[in-house]
Formats: structure tokens, sequence, C-alpha cells
């Protein structure tokens, strides 16, 4: 009984070695986490790119105080912009007022791209440079650029959306 035993055990064991075919094997394919897309130097990621038009130039004084939109009385408002590129590490700004005989901010704006910060903890949003100087304030309704000449009681704004 025993060799009865012994022997139907080695032809299981026979019988299983020659089931297991290394042909009917999945083929091993290993597991390579997805990498994220790393951009080449001095690419920043995701930027998102929006440009503002001027769509109002409001003169401001005492008798109109929500102000009287005076951009198409003259021509060189037409082709003032605000563009700017937002991505997760920076924010770009620049502006086209070349045409404009005003000086809005105070100070000569450089040609080009200016690295910026929007105050979102302050109402309206402000938009500032990394200097400090405020370029514009954000409401839902687009940017607003508020100036003033020469005059104490005449004041200017520049609307963009």
């Amino acid at each position: 009984m025993k060799k009865l035993t012994l022997l139907l055990a080695f032809a299981l064991v026979l019988g299983f070695v020659a089931c297991s075919d290394d042909d009917n094997k999945l083929p091993y394919i290993p597991y390579e986490p997805e990498q994220p897309e790393v951009p080449a130097a001095g690419e920043d990621p995701a930027v998102q790119e929006g440009t503002y038009y001027l769509k109002e130039v409001l003169l401001c004084d005492p008798a109109h105080p929500e102000g009287i939109n005076i951009k198409d009385k003259v021509n060189f408002f037409s082709s003032m912009s605000m563009t700017i590129k937002q991505s997760p590490t920076k924010l770009l700004v620049s502006i086209d007022d070349s045409n404009s005989p005003f000086d809005a901010w105070g100070v000569e704006l450089p040609e080009g791209d200016m690295e910026c910060t929007l105050d979102t903890g302050v109402v309206p949003n402000e938009l500032r440079t990394v200097d400090g100087l405020l370029l514009a304030t954000f409401e839902s309704n687009g940017f607003t650029v508020a100036f003033q000449l020469d005059s104490d009681q005449l004041t200017y704004k520049y609307k963009f959306q």
C-alpha cells in the first residue's frame, strides 16, 4: 500500500510538472509609475495668458463721480491693452500704453513683462509689481487704473476688460 501511495504521489507530481507549461504564462510587465511632464529649463509650466483691452476712459469730477466715458472722443486710446501671463510660479503683466499721452502710473513702465502679485486680501484686489507699484485694481468687471493729472478736482480711470 505504501508503494501504491508513493507511486500515486509521484504520478501526481509528474502530472503537475507536465501541466505547468511555460508558454501559457503571461509576460512580466513591470509597473512604471507615470512621470509628471517636466518643462525644459527656463520654461514655466501651465502658462495661461489673457489680454484685457481698454473699454472705457472715465473722466470723473464732482458733478459726475461715476465718470463720463471720453474714450471715443480722442483717438489715442484705441490700442491700449494689458496682457497677463499667469502660471503656478509667477504672474507677468505687460501694458501697452504707447499711444497714451497720460502717465497713469507716475513712473515710466518698462517695456515687456513685469513680475507682479495679485493681492486678494483686499477689496478690490490689487495688482502690484514686486517693487510695490500699484498697477491696477481688480473687480468682477475687470481691471481699473485710477489716476489724477494736474487738476485736484478731476480724476481719470482706465477700465480694462
